[in-house]
């Protein structure tokens, strides 16, 4: 919910998004998840990177647990790559964090998001 919210609210001047960050095909596309995680013909518009990407150039930190088995870190990593573009794109890469954890699917809480509050 953060992720999507974040992306389409201004208001919100800082986002975490933990353990859901990939590619949709490597995440909800590529195994079985619960329903709240499909939003039906999305994916024909854009992929989950380039969705949380509106969230720049807002500080954005990005949580992914290296033994997440629904959101695996491949897809993470690929979708990161994606989202450092993005930021790039709109300097402001040094608001694009992540944190990548010996965790599965759950919150780390070890770093903060950078930026102005």
């Amino acid at each position: 919910m953060s992720a999507l919210t974040a992306a389409v609210d201004e208001r919100i001047r800082a986002s975490v998004i933990s353990g859901y960050t990939n590619t949709f095909q490597d995440s909800t596309m590529g195994k079985p998840h619960c329903s709240d995680n499909y939003i039906p013909g999305l994916y024909q518009y854009a992929d989950m990177p380039e969705i949380i990407g509106l969230i720049s150039p807002r500080p954005l930190l990005i949580e992914t647990g290296e033994g997440d088995p629904g959101f695996p870190l491949h897809g993470a990593l690929k979708a990161l790559e994606q989202m450092k573009v993005i930021y790039r794109i709109a300097e402001a890469e040094q608001h694009l964090e992540q944190d990548i954890h010996p965790g599965k699917h759950e919150v780390s809480g070890v770093k903060h998001t950078t930026g102005s509050r």
